[in-house]
């Protein structure tokens, strides 16, 4: 028993320390550039397109400063939350394996790679992206990956 706790931690610990080092102390993610290849091959991994959105009211509903998981911010510093929607395919509640709150590295959307928050959920006419909740930022990747952490 002593035996598998052992490598159970040895495989966990050195991703929880890198995760640790990725987010602020006050729980906020920070944009790190990830270079060790040998944490995203532990990883779960999703082909998806990746898009921006605002927190306005023809992009979202009726309240654009409040996600699906209810959590309210600021719009004039959407960027800096670091927040994402799924598409629901991607969302447990629909059978994905994303769940509210969980912690997800995008790879392959330039200088906007990194990690970040999954707090909201796009309209149902998407599949397999990832909208990243933005202040003033527009672009669109076709063949981003985004990896369960």
């Amino acid at each position: 028993m002593n035996k598998l706790k052992y490598i159970i931690l040895g495989n966990i610990i050195p991703i929880f320390f890198n995760l640790t080092f990725c987010m602020g102390v006050d729980g906020e993610l920070y944009l790190p550039h990830i270079h060790d290849r040998t944490i995203i091959n532990k990883l779960n991994e999703f082909l998806v397109t990746a898009t921006m959105y605002y927190p306005i009211e023809s992009q979202t509903d009726s309240t654009p400063s409040i996600t699906a998981d209810n959590t309210k911010f600021d719009p004039n510093k959407a960027t800096e939350y670091r927040y994402v929607a799924l598409s629901r395919n991607l969302l447990k509640r629909w059978g994905g394996p994303f769940d509210y709150d969980d912690i997800v590295l995008i790879d392959g959307i330039g200088e906007y790679s990194g990690l970040y928050k999954v707090k909201d959920t796009m309209n149902r006419k998407f599949k397999n992206r990832v909208d990243i909740l933005t202040t003033n930022s527009k672009f669109k990747y076709e063949n981003a990956t985004i990896y369960k952490i």
